[in-house]
């Protein structure tokens, strides 16, 4: 019983990410830090903790959220790909005896995916 209680409880912490969180093999485990940042390299003090995968118009928020509350303090983003793609919805709408309305939207809709590596720094 208890071993499914502590699954359980480890599944709702992994559900609590708004990416996808990889631990760094053999990395020291933190308390969550106030807030990550994104740098261009990270300092040779730094300690890499592991890496963040997020999709999505709020990635770069998801990264950062994901890596603090893992205790980085700094990310560097490795990947970035982005593919853009025009979408259609529409509708048609009957109003009398053979007689249709229809309207249909077409938007410009961007993929983004993105990876970082998270680092704990002094």
């Amino acid at each position: 019983m208890r071993r499914s209680g502590a699954a359980a409880l480890l599944a709702l912490v992994a559900c609590g990410d708004p990416a996808e969180w990889r631990p760094a093999k053999n990395a020291e485990s933190f308390p969550a830090a106030k807030a990550a940042y994104r740098v261009p390299a990270a300092e040779p003090e730094c300690q890499a903790i592991g890496v963040v995968h997020a999709e999505g118009a709020s990635a770069l928020e998801d990264i950062a959220t994901t890596t603090a509350r893992h205790g980085g303090t700094h990310y560097v983003v490795r990947g970035d790909e982005r593919e853009e793609h025009l979408e259609t919805r529409g509708a048609v709408t009957r109003v009398g005896s053979g007689l249709y309305v229809g309207h249909a939207t077409t938007s410009r809709v961007v993929d983004r995916a993105l990876w970082a590596e998270a680092f704990r720094c002094p």
